[in-house]
């Protein structure tokens, strides 16, 4: 602390003083008097960085937020200090044109901002703004693949690249950075509760819209894991009901469909568990025939590639597969162990 107030010009001094008060407050027993004496403290001197932050950072005072970790340390006091307000004061924050999202200093963590602003909406059951920027979101990375189309097919002129790099605040050395942005399953994730809650309160657009946009992003991309499993999600929201918008797949149909565009994945058992034990036994045994039916017409070079994953135990559920014995929880073992890898 007699460091920051000594040399008033050395930021770091300053940062310094309030992560020391924060770890003191963590290391403190709840009971400790001082435990929430530090926590307020921190808490007071990073609420002055954000508020000493203009709007334009090309010079800024030192004390001021310069990094996105110092908006991070923001986000992480406000819980301690300000528990019932916090949520609406972290989205004050991180929808802030000068430390926020997609601001200048918040593209230095753009991920780790992005996904506390989803969480941080999630929590406050803000339903319909978490269905609106994950909306964005998802509509950015599809804008994103069609320009990047184009320019693989020669159908733009440098000029129209650097307009669309110039269109997202990015100059063109900065595209590496904003190439992934709405490829993120948390994203897809939001998207889709919020929308079944939306559903669910009375406001049946946001579904039909979500519902066009991932059938359309699974056109575009046959095998992409997120899209396809958000479809998978979409009709597990309405799977008891057997309702939705217009065109939502049932859920088997969903699996179904899934299983047939990334059944070689590694990852594909793991995607779908979930949603198979939401099928009913008579599902379940469907789509059991459909993944033998899809395994059994494998050419014989993924067959080989196959055993040499599962070895011993693929044979034995093979040979067991061939004399009928797919019963109890020899089946739950059949959809485990039937995926490739």
């Amino acid at each position: 602390m007699g460091l920051q107030k000594g040399f008033p010009g050395r930021r770091e001094y300053w940062f310094w003083a309030a992560v020391t008060c924060l770890l003191l407050h963590n290391s403190l027993p709840e009971t400790a008097p001082d435990r929430k004496l530090f926590g307020m403290l921190a808490y007071k001197m990073m609420a002055k960085s954000r508020d000493d932050t203009p709007l334009d950072t090309t010079v800024v005072p030192p004390r001021a937020m310069q990094t996105s970790q110092e908006v991070t340390l923001m986000l992480e006091l406000l819980s301690y200090v300000s528990p019932l307000a916090a949520n609406k004061e972290a989205l004050e924050l991180l929808d802030s044109g000068n430390l926020g999202v997609d601001s200048k200093i918040g593209a230095g963590d753009w991920w780790g901002l992005a996904r506390k602003r989803l969480e941080v909406l999630e929590e406050a059951k803000d339903w319909r703004v978490l269905w609106e920027v994950c909306r964005e979101l998802v509509k950015d990375k599809k804008k994103k693949e069609d320009e990047a189309a184009l320019a693989e097919n020669g159908e733009k002129t440098n000029g129209e690249e650097n307009a669309i790099a110039g269109k997202d605040g990015a100059a063109p050395a900065d595209e590496a950075a904003t190439k992934g942005r709405g490829d993120d399953w948390l994203i897809w994730e939001c998207f889709v509760k919020a929308v079944g809650e939306l559903w669910n309160s009375g406001e049946k657009e946001p579904g039909k819209a979500a519902l066009e946009i991932i059938l359309t992003h699974c056109s575009a991309s046959a095998t992409a894991r997120n899209p396809n499993l958000a479809l998978v999600k979409f009709a597990s929201v309405f799977h008891d009901e057997h309702g939705g918008p217009e065109g939502t797949p049932t859920l088997l149909e969903a699996c179904k469909e899934y299983f047939a565009k990334t059944g070689t994945k590694s990852a594909c058992f793991e995607d779908l568990k979930v949603y198979l034990e939401m099928l009913e036994e008579t599902e379940t045994e469907e789509f059991l025939k459909f993944v033998s039916e899809r395994i059994s017409g494998m050419s014989d070079e993924t067959e080989v590639h196959r055993r040499s994953m599962f070895g011993q135990d693929f044979e034995m559920l093979t040979l067991s597969d061939r004399r009928g014995r797919l019963s109890g929880s020899l089946q739950q073992s059949i959809i485990t162990n039937s995926y490739i890898s």
